[in-house]
């Protein structure tokens, strides 16, 4: 007697053309997605740390101006010119006090701390000698220096950069320190506020409006303004 076997096992089926066409499309639309947020998200990234920069520097600007522009007198009729603002709000010239003979040091307040403000000197320190000037930012304040009288600080904005000038009583610029860049210039731009503008006699407007591009060609904007009022006299 014959006895025939048969193969019983069963037969792989293999994916058509139109199934292989369909995964493709999903995949692709999934890698798509996926490149999108990715992108996305480095936009956000880039956006937030060129924000953080503008916000850093103009605030550390504002306050170094602030804070000096604070220690000015407001003009007067014996004294006109003694802060000046230029065309279009760009610059701002003027003087502070300084004390000339050095700002001696007195333990004023007991604390075994040596105390080096003027306005300590004010109120009785040995030797002091105020005259209307400016100091330079890296000088010294306690050495005596008859050249700090006269003296001028200008705050101006060439290009997109503001600067901190210190000019000598013949005009000769002495110093030049960056406090910021990526400024608009409300001259060229337009429809910005001036950078320095006079409110009343003893008050002065602050205001910064800046502009950067991310990594990705992305603007960014920010604007900071602020109000100074000038604390001394004659």
């Amino acid at each position: 007697m014959r006895i025939t076997s048969y193969n019983t096992g069963s037969v792989e089926r293999a994916f058509s053309l139109l199934e292989m066409m369909l995964v493709i499309a999903i995949f692709t639309v999934i890698i798509g997605a996926s490149y999108a947020l990715t992108a996305s998200a480095r936009m956000s990234w880039h956006a937030a740390d060129v924000r953080i920069e503008l916000v850093e520097d103009f605030r550390q600007a504002v306050d170094t101006m602030a804070n000096e522009l604070s220690e000015c007198a407001p003009n007067s009729a014996s004294n006109p010119n003694r802060i000046t603002i230029g065309a279009g709000g760009n610059s701002i010239t003027f003087q502070v006090p300084v004390d000339v003979a050095g700002i001696v040091p007195v333990d004023f307040d007991a604390d075994g701390i040596n105390d080096f403000h003027i306005a300590n000197t004010l109120a009785g320190a040995p030797n002091f000698n105020i005259q209307w000037g400016a100091y330079m930012r890296n000088e010294d304040k306690t050495l005596p220096s008859a050249a700090r009288q006269g003296r001028r600080v200008i705050f101006r904005l060439a290009g997109d950069e503001l600067h901190r000038i210190t000019i000598g009583g013949d005009g000769a610029i002495l110093e030049d320190f960056l406090l910021a860049d990526d400024v608009q210039d409300p001259v060229a731009t337009g429809g910005l506020d001036p950078l320095f503008a006079f409110v009343t006699n003893d008050v002065i407007a602050i205001n910064i409006s800046g502009r950067k591009l991310t990594a990705d060609r992305y603007p960014i904007a920010f604007n900071i303004s602020t109000a100074v009022h000038l604390r001394n006299t004659e």
